[in-house]
């Protein structure tokens, strides 16, 4: 499994690594969901859950990458738990994290889960990274049908597909 820095953009639909555009709408996504709540519960601070949910949506993606943490193993399916455990245990809130991991599976649940259910929903997309956020940062939209991208996955072999790279910002110039 890869680690967090070959995928570092955990978002889009499909199973497929995203790009920078689907991680900016997945942050903007967890901003609108955290900051009614956390006004709600009177949190100043949202970085920690937006973290959390990063790291939650990771660990989705990833669930038997092995982490470490501090100078345990760890699959990645239970990294976010085990950090919310730390917090309780080092005697931090462990609220504004459980919030992240609300976030993050709200997130995953309608960008993963509920379009492959069995639902009149069924292949439906309610998360979609706007075409605006894709030209701004000049990448293609990533978006696969997970099975499509299973069907590509076993004709090559198992192979994952390429990511799509959308910068083309030239050859440079050498100096000297």
């Amino acid at each position: 499994m890869p680690a967090y820095e070959d995928d570092p953009f955990p978002s889009g639909g499909g199973m497929h690594r995203g790009n920078i555009a689907d991680f900016v709408f997945m942050l903007l996504f967890g901003a609108g969901v955290l900051l009614p709540l956390g006004l709600y519960m009177g949190l100043p601070f949202l970085a920690s859950p937006l973290f959390f949910m990063v790291i939650y949506v990771w660990s989705r993606r990833q669930p038997e990458a092995q982490t470490s943490f501090y100078m345990f193993r760890v699959p990645a399916a239970y990294l976010p738990w085990v950090m919310v455990g730390f917090s309780f245990v080092v005697g931090e809130d462990p609220i504004p994290d459980l919030l992240g991991i609300v976030a993050g599976h709200l997130y995953y649940f309608l960008q993963e889960v509920l379009p492959d259910m069995e639902t009149p929903l069924k292949g439906r997309r309610l998360l979609q990274t706007p075409a605006f956020l894709y030209s701004l940062f000049n990448v293609a939209p990533t978006y696969a049908p997970a099975a499509l991208v299973r069907m590509q996955q076993r004709a090559a072999g198992g192979a994952a597909p390429a990511p799509v790279r959308g910068h083309n910002w030239g050859a440079g110039q050498r100096l000297g």
